[in-house]
């Protein structure tokens, strides 16, 4: 009975389901609602609906990196191209945050997203070569880099993507572990469990490739906020 609903599951999603570019696009839409919330609705009704909402973004950005990472050519490059955007993005995340170019309370999620992509790449490699401590030693070690760099999402954010990458071939565990994570973490990322929904509808496509529009789309929209703010905070 079980083998026969798994395979009901596979049928619906091949002829049903997301590809990644849906998948970029469902995050970049809740993203969007989140940070519209942080710059322009804080102290309205409309806030912590924005912010719950939000939560969907960032464990789909992390499934995806997983999926990167299984799929690039050149993993140097990736790493490379993440680290650029997270320094591009710094000062206006900064700047949507504190109001200030130059903080360090606080770092962007393409750091986050860096260091996770760094961590299952030190995994992979150690754990081909059958040194397996080793490659396990990576885990704590890459979380509590972002911990202590006080990345977005800090330790947990790290320890997402590790969890997506170690049960990449088997879907439903990967969804029960992070699910559980999620719901454990609490407060308001218990929300980031319905992210789940659209990532099983996975279907393992590529889809549409704009690839440099979802790195740029970040810092981007950040500044497009910040300027509605200053806008409406002056002009009104």
């Amino acid at each position: 009975m079980i083998d026969n609903l798994i395979k009901k599951y596979y049928d619906f999603i091949s002829r049903f389901g997301l590809s990644s570019f849906q998948l970029k696009v469902i995050a970049i839409i809740t993203m969007t609602i989140d940070h519209t919330g942080i710059t322009l609705l804080r102290g309205t009704q409309y806030y912590d609906i924005c912010r719950n909402i939000g939560r969907l973004a960032f464990p789909i950005f992390c499934f995806l990196i997983t999926e990167g990472f299984t799929k690039t050519r050149d993993v140097k490059k990736y790493a490379l191209r993440l680290f650029i955007f997270a320094c591009i993005s710094e000062i206006p995340f900064n700047y949507m945050l504190d109001g200030r170019w130059f903080s360090f309370k606080h770092q962007n999620v393409f750091f986050t997203l860096l260091l996770g992509l760094l961590l299952i790449w030190w995994y992979s490699y150690f754990n081909l070569k059958n040194r397996y401590y080793i490659a396990l030693a990576g885990v704590p070690a890459f979380m509590a880099a972002a911990y202590l760099l006080k990345t977005d999402y800090s330790w947990w954010g790290v320890m997402l993507i590790f969890l997506f990458y170690a049960f990449k071939d088997k879907l439903l565990y990967a969804a029960g572990f992070t699910g559980a994570s999620m719901l454990l973490y609490g407060g308001r990322e218990k929300y980031a469990v319905f992210s789940l929904v659209p990532i099983m509808l996975y279907n393992g496509k590529k889809g549409h490739s704009i690839k440099y529009f979802f790195y740029a789309y970040y810092p981007l929209h950040i500044i497009i906020l910040c300027v509605l703010r200053y806008y409406i905070r002056y002009h009104h």
